[in-house]
């Protein structure tokens, strides 16, 4: 976390959100809930009125159902809900 304050300590102007492996330098996109990166602290330090970009990779290119579902979950984050719904490719809606 140490390196996210000195990123937020520069004000961006917008923020990339995404899920992944924590201890990889990789940046996977993993779909939110997908990976273990600590979404609900990195979403209590994005200032209120932040643009934040949504950079989850999709399975479709044509559905905006995974949209939804990110949606959904980035939203139970901020209101304390763990709850999570699997949708029939597995994804969690």
């Amino acid at each position: 976390m140490e390196f996210l304050e000195e990123f937020l300590g520069m004000a961006p102007a917008i923020y990339h959100l995404t899920d992944g492996d924590y201890s990889s330098e990789t940046d996977r996109h993993d779909p939110y809930g997908g990976g273990n990166f600590p979404l609900q602290e990195f979403l209590a330090r994005i200032p209120d009125g932040a643009r934040v970009t949504d950079e989850a990779k999709r399975i479709s290119r044509t559905d905006l159902q995974e949209f939804v579902a990110d949606h959904v979950y980035i939203d139970s984050l901020l209101n304390g809900s763990t709850a999570e719904l699997q949708s029939e490719d597995g994804r969690r809606d």
